[in-house]
């Protein structure tokens, strides 16, 4: 993907937040010059929330659909099993950084603004004159934000440099570790954006609470996760044993075992409230795993998204070094838990998808009211069963080999045995 190409922000109004979606029987492009659809067929995606997802009739097994520009060499930093990881702060991020997880995340950039109706943000802000951008990826977000806004300056940081050089003058990238005390001014950003930080952090908390101190009365925090735990389908095509089920299983399972736990969204709001925030906002998407859709828009997104997961990496890249650091299991038997997964999302039949959401909350103009609990640490509430994965409280050891310690803030999940991969493929068939 072109990472200059940038999404017209004036597409689509925001979606409704009654989440259900149709399925078709009839294939309809997008334009693929501009990646935006017509006025009528935007007006046609907005009523199709109020309705379910009708599915596409035309569900062949093709998979013509399933492409992505190929990466080159991947250098340096730290290498695991094929993958190489960010080294500053080693461990902190459980993503690869390599050039093909690059490739990914702008792919992923573009399937989302479409998801969202070509809006980079939704807080409504009108002229930010400065904006942080917290786990900047490759860049992308703000890089279109600093041509949006030419005249604020944007500030974005990571903890791998993985941004490119030629940069808008009014954008500046950082390598930094958003869990330390940040450096910048307090009360000196009017926006502080994130995107997919689900898994990067020990203490949400703390982090909002440091977005809190550092916007200006009446800016905005707004936050844009998509929760594993939230996978499901409307009209009963994913079964509860489907390998892409066991797949979210062990992510959340990892994760929780990592201290830095991939299902938050449904914590949010309280977070917020607790740290001081006002007029907290939800907005919830469905997000199609495949192009099984009728609406136009939600039928780009599903073909986006399948690429992303499939071609793209995206299944192997989320759960390969929760599976082998903290579950210790092989790379190979991960490996077939991730094949798993992608014969679901090529399998047209199957009408699942997860749920996005992104929630924003502005500081107080006047700020008279103190954050319920400055030091408050992170109580994730995990779903009490997730298609078999049994939770219970418990605490998790600060690093793959001790168990004897305990410094995660979060409450964690039992671990749930993990069956093997040729036994969960074998209970399937049956």
């Amino acid at each position: 993907m072109d990472p200059d190409h940038h999404m017209d922000d004036h597409a689509i109004e925001g979606m409704q937040q009654n989440l259900a979606i149709e399925i078709d029987d009839e294939n309809s492009e997008m334009d693929p010059e501009s990646g935006q659809l017509s006025s009528e067929e935007e007006e046609e995606g907005e009523r199709a929330q109020d309705d379910e997802i009708e599915v596409d009739s035309d569900s062949s097994d093709g998979t013509d659909w399933l492409s992505i520009p190929s990466s080159s060499s991947i250098i340096g930093y730290i290498y695991e099993n094929g993958r190489t990881y960010h080294q500053y702060h080693e461990g902190n991020y459980f993503m690869p950084n390599d050039e093909r997880e690059n490739d990914r995340l702008d792919l992923q950039y573009h399937m989302l603004n479409i998801l969202f109706g070509g809006k980079l943000f939704l807080a409504p802000i009108k002229n930010p004159k400065r904006v942080l951008d917290l786990g900047t990826g490759t860049g992308i977000w703000a890089i279109d934000i600093a041509d949006m806004f030419p005249d604020a300056t944007i500030i974005a940081n990571d903890l791998s440099p993985i941004q490119p050089t030629w940069v808008p003058p009014n954008c500046k990238f950082e390598i930094d570790d958003i869990e330390l005390p940040w450096s910048h001014a307090m009360n000196s950003f009017d926006l502080i954006h994130t995107r997919y930080l689900f898994g990067s952090l020990e203490d949400w908390p703390r982090m909002i609470k440091q977005a809190y101190d550092h916007l200006t009365p009446g800016g905005y925090l707004e936050i844009q996760e998509t929760d594993p735990a939230s996978l499901k389908s409307d009209d009963g095509t994913l079964p509860p044993n489907s390998p892409l089920t066991q797949y979210c299983n062990i992510l959340l399972q990892g994760s929780t075992l990592s201290g830095r736990p991939v299902s938050i969204t449904d914590n949010l709001h309280r977070w917020l409230e607790d740290a001081g925030f006002e007029d907290i906002t939800t907005r919830k998407y469905k997000l199609p795993i495949s192009p099984w859709a009728k609406e136009p828009r939600l039928k780009e997104v599903g073909r986006l998204n399948a690429v992303n997961l499939v071609e793209g990496g995206g299944l192997e890249a989320t759960i390969l070094a929760l599976y082998t650091r903290w579950i210790g299991g092989s790379l190979e038997e991960c490996l077939e838990f991730v094949e798993g997964a992608k014969s679901v999302v090529r399998d047209r039949g199957v009408h699942a998808y997860w749920e996005a959401s992104i929630v924003y909350a502005r500081k107080p103009e006047l700020e008279g009211r103190r954050s319920r609990s400055t030091s408050r640490q992170a109580s994730i509430q995990l779903p009490e069963k997730l298609e078999g994965l049994v939770v219970a409280t418990t605490e998790v050891s600060s690093s793959p080999s001790s168990s004897s310690s305990s410094t995660s803030s979060s409450d964690a999940a039992a671990s749930p045995s993990i069956p093997s991969p040729s036994a969960s493929m074998a209970s399937i068939s049956s």
